[in-house]
């Protein structure tokens, strides 16, 4: 089939009148998709509002019509869900996708990555490529890989013929740490991975769809990002699904009157900061429980740590970043070890099939209400060390297998996670979100930065968009 039979078929299944960047990205996606060029990439950019799913939408029904493997791929869990949600199509995690877990000498985990036995046409689609990071390391007990460099040794083992596209939002937040998204960066995927990478820029917002209060601050922010507005002409609007909290004290009222822990979609607050995602999330537990136990039965929390269920042969992923309800909490298992309070508890996370999951683990309880994102790699490391010494006694063969799945090594690390971090809600959306500005965050000096994190803060909202301390005028 040549390019062109691709792009009119490509018009056709749309369903509606391509505006003339969607024209231009049938062409584009036509000539990708009947391309012989070892190692085919096309990286979509596109901010919110300008079609990107439709647009995927149309290139899932055309590749299932043709008989071609489509692979939908998303950095976190959650955004897996969007993405299968809007598609309507499965969609996995790209680790679950691509790696196998493996214990370590030393109760450690590293990621080996899979055989890649699709078929030698599959086209992988990986949506909120704006977080893929490519950087290698240790995190606590975890050995992390360079997860892009990885995913296209992934995608094109076997057969450079295979497809593969990046989505993603120049708008958002780059991968924590990073200054850029190396996912969606042309140069980067040509010098770095040796990818035949080409560009789809979408720019346009439909007028109707700029009705959305949302969408309009959204597309605002970004227009000043993109030097198409001024920052001093900036003027946020509100409407039915957006307005300003006059008074902050009020947020927690509010947050109260709409969760439901049952539906861990319906309201979310987002901040800058997780010393403030900590006073907020202590405040909202105070209002919902009235003197709370550190973890009660349907708290929300947070992962902030990979994690793997030690007595599950498979190792089950749990990612960092996935929102999950308190089960069950064993108050008698508390304890002092190593410098930290402990104690046993069961969360329930829900899979990408929507199923249940139920993860149990040792909860460090100190972490709970600190102010730093995770266990320091000094406390991980003291913990592994004061094990060791424990075990010391043990058969080297013994001590081995008891550090792989010791739960104190490998323990839950969890927040409270009414309140998060942008970059913790990126990929996600909830129905209502409540965006909190910190008050001195207009006042360091980084403006692009910071608008970035507000465009991310506010395009997590479906449905409601509630201003805290905004900074910006307010029509």
């Amino acid at each position: 089939m040549r390019a062109e039979e691709v792009t009119r078929e490509l018009r056709e299944g749309f369903g509606h009148s391509p505006t003339s960047e969607q024209e231009k990205a049938f062409r584009i996606l036509g000539k990708l998709l009947v391309s012989e060029a070892p190692r085919p990439t096309l990286v979509i950019r596109g901010a919110a509002g300008t079609g990107k799913t439709t647009l995927m939408h149309t290139l899932v029904r055309w590749l299932a019509d043709q008989g071609i493997r489509a692979v939908l791929l998303a950095p976190t869990g959650r955004a897996a869900k969007v993405l299968a949600a809007r598609t309507g199509r499965n969609a996995s995690t790209i680790h679950k996708y691509i790696y196998q877990a493996e214990s370590e000498t030393g109760g450690s985990v590293r990621f080996r990555l899979n055989r890649n036995e699709d078929p030698a046409h599959t086209c992988y689609i990986v949506d909120e490529a704006s977080m893929l990071g490519n950087e290698p390391g240790i995190s606590g007990n975890y050995q992390s890989r360079p997860l892009l460099e990885d995913l296209v040794q992934f995608v094109f083992e076997g057969s450079t013929a295979r497809k593969l596209i990046f989505l993603g939002d120049l708008a958002q937040l780059p991968p924590v740490g990073s200054l850029e998204s190396p996912a969606l960066s042309i140069p980067w995927l040509r010098e770095q991975l040796d990818l035949q990478a080409g560009l789809c820029t979408l720019t346009e917002v439909k007028r109707q769809l700029l009705e959305s209060p949302i969408l309009a601050n959204a597309t605002a922010l970004r227009q000043v990002l993109d030097k198409e507005l001024r920052l001093e002409a900036l003027k946020l609007v509100t409407g039915p699904d957006c307005y300003v909290l006059e008074q902050p004290a009020e947020l927690v009222d509010l947050f109260c009157d709409l969760y439901n822990p049952e539906d861990l979609d319906r309201v979310l607050v987002v901040c800058h900061s997780n010393g403030m995602a900590t006073q907020l999330n202590e405040a909202i537990r105070q209002r919902l429980y009235h003197e709370p136990e550190f973890l009660m039965r349907d708290d929300v929390a947070l992962v902030v740590k990979n994690y793997y269920q030690r007595q599950h042969h498979e190792l089950p992923f749990v990612a960092n970043g996935d929102l999950g309800r308190v089960q069950q909490v064993y108050y008698r298992s508390k304890e002092t070890r190593f410098g930290l309070e402990w104690c046993d508890a069961d969360i329930v996370l829900t899979d990408l099939d929507g199923q249940p999951q139920t993860v149990a683990g040792k909860v460090p309880i100190s972490l709970l209400t600190s102010k730093q994102p995770a266990l320091s790699l000094t406390e991980t490391r003291h913990i592994w060390q004061e094990r060791l010494a424990e075990l010391k006694a043990e058969k080297r063969s013994t001590q081995k297998a008891d550090l792989r799945k010791d739960p104190y090594i490998q323990c839950l690390q969890l927040k409270y996670g009414y309140a998060v971090t942008a970059h913790k809600a990126q990929g996600g959306q909830w129905d209502t979100v409540i965006v909190y500005f910190e008050p001195w965050l207009f006042k360091e000096g980084k403006t692009d930065e910071l608008l970035r994190w507000a465009y991310t803060a506010i395009t997590r909202a479906a449905r409601r968009l509630v201003l805290v301390n905004c900074p910006f005028p307010v029509a």
